[in-house]
């Protein structure tokens, strides 16, 4: 079983700068000939959405299966899972709360949440709300906890909570203090999940549909395990072990708040730019959201949920990605230009993973032609 699952490949919009490093290379012509391309080269699946408003220059389009052994093709309106671009939108969620007086961002987590959430994990008792949604408080990265993968490859269908998946940062090593570096943590938005209930009496996923998907009009967007689906999730493919291994009952936390939101490329495309203009009706949590940017140490910044790279092929850059086992996405706008890319492709691990960095980096040279 891969221990990928939901990482943030918040350098990702870097390695298509310096793509140099990847063993495949593309040099399709076309947006069209690029998703040809791709699954000439292995992607079971890819959609490619570009957004250039005010033109008639716009492409939405998808190649390779969405259901191998079904026989079904994938189509551009597919909804996959996005995994850690969820992040965005909890964090976006937080911000909303805070506009409406529900909390403070600086509020210490442990106004929230008491020890028996807290008790057990390193700086969590220590932490802001604002750095557990911007990676600055140190915490354990539950999912490197190999007992977590054991559940997984014991039980692959197991139906994971978000009080049972924190128990796998318990008793575990923080990386730094609190405010004094940057690292990417699932664990930080399972507790920012904790938050949102406790300070709403909801579920996070309810705050979420009501706060961001409702007021942005994305309708086909849902988090998995909660409420009424909108329509069928495309089945996603580790290589991990080379040939396709079909991951789409395997559950690897599917539903929780580190990366639990189904999507299409048109919602990605909608969200990126809205968050990145800080668009009307949520301008002011857009705008909390993209402020105070911190530095990753690697030439780019994070908010509250939410990269900003300030040269990708010489252009500043919004956006973020999600990448678990069987899906890989990405979503970037480009405020220069005012172009969104959205890549999605339904698989991860081995040679996918350089495909699809060359898929994405000729598809950006592409887009800003």
């Amino acid at each position: 079983m891969t221990r990928q699952h939901i990482t943030l490949t918040v350098t990702l919009g870097l390695a298509a700068l310096a793509c140099s490093a990847c063993t495949a290379r593309i040099e399709a012509e076309t947006l069209d000939e690029l998703l040809d391309e791709g699954v000439k080269q292995g992607l079971p699946g890819v959609i490619l959405l570009v957004d250039r408003p005010g033109t008639d220059n716009d492409f939405l389009g998808a190649r390779g299966s969405a259901d191998i052994d079904a026989g079904l093709a994938l189509t551009p309106d597919a909804r996959f899972r996005v995994a850690s671009n969820t992040k965005s939108f909890v964090g976006l969620a937080l911000a909303q709360l805070e506009i409406e007086g529900v909390l403070q961002l600086d509020d210490p987590v442990a106004k929230w949440l008491g020890p028996e959430v807290l008790g057990n994990i390193e700086n969590a008792q220590d932490v802001s709300v604002r750095q557990l949604l911007n990676h600055t408080s140190g915490i354990f990265e539950y999912l490197d906890n190999e007992s977590f993968w054991g559940v997984v490859d014991a039980d692959p269908q197991h139906a994971w909570t978000l009080d049972e998946a924190l128990t796998y940062a318990h008793d575990q090593p923080a990386a730094f203090v609190p405010g004094n570096g940057w690292g990417y943590s699932n664990t930080n938005y399972l507790l920012a999940g904790k938050v949102i209930e406790a300070a709403t009496g909801q579920t996070w996923a309810e705050i979420v549909e009501a706060r961001v998907l409702g007021p942005l009009g994305l309708d086909d967007c849902f988090v998995e395990g909660h409420g009424t689906p909108t329509g069928p999730i495309v089945h996603g493919y580790s290589f991990e072990r080379g040939d396709a291994q079909d991951m789409f009952a395997v559950n690897t936390g599917y539903g929780l708040p580190d990366g639990g939101l189904v999507a299409t490329a048109g919602d990605l495309s909608t969200y990126v730019r809205a968050i990145a203009t800080r668009a009307a009706p949520l301008t002011d949590a857009f705008t909390l959201a993209t402020s105070g940017l911190v530095s990753t140490g690697e030439g780019d910044s994070y908010g509250l949920g939410i990269s900003r790279w300030p040269d990708i092929q010489g252009f500043e850059a919004w956006g973020h990605g999600g990448n678990l086992d069987g899906y890989s996405s990405e979503m970037f706008y480009f405020p220069g230009p005012d172009i969104t890319v959205v890549l999605l492709v339904n698989g991860s691990d081995g040679d996918v993973e350089a495909v699809f960095e060359a898929v994405q980096e000729r598809a950006i040279e592409l887009a800003l032609e």
